[in-house]
């Protein structure tokens, strides 16, 4: 369902109407991360849950929005239009970030802490 047809069938009429943010973040192992928001959260917050999540909490990363636009850091989620009522974000490792040691493009998978894993496992 679009989110045209979902905004018809609550009656809200635009994704600026919408109070909560349900956004989920792919990760590259194909796990999905979701939180919920305030619209007049500060985007650090949605910065800081996914930091919260990972297994290497220094790693250098970016979210990106469905038109393939960074995430910016600073601003709130109801000044990001897209994130309204819900959006999917893709999680990206800084290209600079990835350990020198390792064979170019090599990741260390999962990026996610064994916690959130396991916490995965047992809602799924």
């Amino acid at each position: 369902m679009t989110r045209t047809q979902r905004e018809a069938r609550q009656g809200t009429g635009s994704a600026a109407a919408a109070t909560r943010a349900r956004l989920r973040i792919r990760f590259p192992e194909g796990v999905v991360l979701q939180g919920d928001f305030g619209a007049g959260e500060p985007l650090t917050a949605v910065f800081e849950f996914v930091t919260g999540a990972l297994r290497d909490a220094g790693s250098c990363y970016e979210l990106v929005l469905p038109s393939r636009k960074q995430l910016p850091v600073v601003g709130c989620v109801r000044a990001q239009a897209e994130l309204l009522p819900s959006c999917l974000l893709n999680f990206r490792l800084v290209a600079d970030a990835v350990a020198p040691q390792a064979a170019p493009g090599a990741r260390r998978l999962p990026l996610l802490s064994d916690a959130m894993l396991q916490r995965a496992r047992v809602d799924a």
